[in-house]
């Protein structure tokens, strides 16, 4: 059965939970159509409250882990190997916070594509050259990518948005940080080329279009780091 848990106050209780569940079940080797424990043995066993129970285990149903019928219990709906709920939980976190950042930035690239100008273009292209140097020569470049973004920001008439931009990067960070390390990416740097080259351009298509593009290059670099650092 399974045993209490210690809390960790940096993740949600009910993520704790659910992958504690995940444990026991890997543990036990359940396969498909196998029953858990009640909610109110699982509340017995992990010293906790059943509506913390109930949260997780519908959170698990949502993934497609269990399938819960009211009435009668919850029963195993997948092959759930190496699955790690917590990781997914961060994974999908993560892309949306992005999702709301790249949706962000291309509103806020269309209110300056008038009236951006050369010279201060000219100091976008500049922080894009010391990331190409930093790529060519093998180190991270994450700061010129934040000063490059930050520097977007400061050209923004619109204070309220370039303070939630901002706050949203500081998040971004603390996701990397969780599993020991910055994103280096070479590609990303061709995305802040297309994002100037659609301000002198004045095509908000292409800007859109690059934002995209990177949100997916990130995605797909961010579950592969938490993945290798996890392991």
């Amino acid at each position: 059965m399974l045993a209490p848990f210690t809390k960790n106050s940096k993740q949600v209780l009910y993520i704790q939970i659910a992958d504690t569940i995940m444990e026991y079940i890997k543990k036990e080797n359940l396969i498909v159509g196998d029953k858990l424990p009640s909610e109110r043995v699982l509340s017995d066993s992990l010293k906790t409250s059943r509506n913390s129970v109930r949260e997780a285990l519908r959170f698990l149903e949502t993934q497609g882990i269990i399938t819960v019928h009211t009435g009668i219990g919850s029963f195993i709906a997948c092959d759930y190997s190496d699955r790690s709920v917590s990781l997914q939980f961060t994974q999908l976190n993560y892309q949306e916070t992005l999702e709301i950042k790249t949706a962000l930035e291309i509103l806020l690239t269309g209110k300056l594509i008038d009236v951006i100008t050369e010279e201060q273009l000219a100091k976008l292209d500049s922080f894009i050259e010391a990331m190409d140097c930093s790529g060519t020569a093998g180190t991270i470049f994450h700061e010129t990518d934040l000063q490059f973004h930050k520097y977007l920001y400061e050209l923004s008439p619109n204070s309220t948005l370039k303070n939630m931009i901002t706050d949203i990067l500081i998040t971004l960070d603390k996701y990397w940080s969780q599993f020991g390390g910055l994103p280096d990416g070479n590609q990303s740097i061709q995305y802040h080329r297309d994002i100037v080259r659609g301000l002198r351009q004045k095509n908000i298509d292409m800007i859109s279009k690059s934002y995209h593009d990177m949100l997916q290059y990130d995605i797909k670099l961010f579950t592969k780091h938490i993945k290798n650092n996890s392991l």
